[in-house]
This record gives structure tokens, sequence and C-alpha cells, in this order.
């Protein structure tokens, strides 16, 4: 019990520290799957001091997937199974973890987040000549569910953040009603190859 209580605060302190709303469901369907070659490569956020450790590296997996396997600042690894589609003329980004590397409980903030198991939905801004991700701002959903608590569904966890349990049909509703609005995504993080 202490165990799960230990991984639970890790995901809440997780969801905090990467700035995401997680899914129990894709964002995607097969038919929105698409491959662009532009993404495999590694990639290290422009904004990161020269003593991080922190990369994103996409390889090719199967005929449409990605492997990415994402080191954070202090090297921490995550390996996720990636899906880059397109829904509505805009590229997406959706993240499921695989596997984490890490001794106990200290693992990848980003697969803190995923441990719930979740999908992590990123906008695609840019591939070229530098990448650019957006993620779902939590802050502008726990905003609009506190206004609008039937518009997707959706549960709260103990210290507010929401994860969305609505299947992949609700989930592409609601991501078509809302991504134009102003703030349903965060600030985009920029990455340029190695």
């Amino acid at each position: 019990m202490k165990k799960r209580m230990r991984i639970a605060s890790l995901v809440l302190f997780g969801l905090a520290l990467a700035g995401c709303v997680p899914s129990w469901n894709s964002f995607y369907k097969a038919k929105d799957l698409v491959f662009d070659q532009q993404l495999v490569g590694d990639w290290r956020p422009v904004q990161a001091n020269e003593n991080s450790r922190e990369s994103w590296a996409f390889t090719k997996s199967g005929d449409k997937l990605y492997r990415l396997q994402q080191t954070d600042e202090e090297g921490r690894k995550a390996v996720f199974e990636t899906a880059l589609f397109k829904f509505n003329n805009q590229l997406f980004i959706d993240l499921y973890l695989t596997k984490l590397e890490g001794e106990g409980l200290k693992v990848n903030a980003w697969a803190a987040v995923a441990l719930v198991p979740a999908h992590l939905l990123f906008r695609v801004e840019q591939l070229t000549p530098s990448l650019k991700l957006a993620a779902m701002n939590p802050d502008w959903i726990r905003n609009h569910l506190k206004q609008h608590p039937d518009s997707i569904a959706h549960r709260v966890v103990s210290n507010g953040d929401i994860i969305l349990s609505a299947n992949t049909s609700d989930l592409q509703e609601f991501l078509l009603s809302h991504m134009g609005d102003k703030e349903f995504f965060g600030d985009a993080m920029e990455m340029k190859t190695k």
C-alpha cells in the first residue's frame, strides 16, 4: 500500500512538473496516423543549459509509429510509443509510456506523468528547422471543467489534477471544439537536432 501511495504521489508530482493532461485513451484513430521522416532524430531543448542531459530521440518503429527515448535533465530515461497524427489539418503527437529506466521510484519526469497509464498530447507547431511542441494546458482544462463538468469524461485526482477518461471519438470531438481556444495548449517548447 505504501508503494502505491508513493507511486501515486510520483504521478501527481510528474503531472505538475510536466504540465500535461493525461488521457486513458489515445487521441488518434488508425486513419489519422502519418509518418514524417523529419521527426526522426535526436532533439535537444533550445532552452536547456549546457549541463542538461535532456534529449528526445525519435526513431521509426513500424509503418507509421515512432519510438521516443526521452532523457530528462538528470539523465533518467523513458521510452514511449509515439504516434504522429493529423487531425483537422493540424499535426499532433500522442505519447504512451512503454518502458522506464531509473532507480527505485526516481523515474523520468515525463514517464511519471504516464504511469497512470496514459496518453499525452502535444500539438506540433513546427517540424523544421526546429521542433516545436505544445502540451495541453492543465490550467485551461481544470478551469473549463469547473464551468462545464459534463463537456468531457474525466476524473479528478486528490490534488485537483485531471485525467481524461473519454473514448477516442469523444476526445477528438473535444479537441476539435477547443483546439482554436487561445490557452488550450501551453507555450511551445523548442528543440533542435544535436
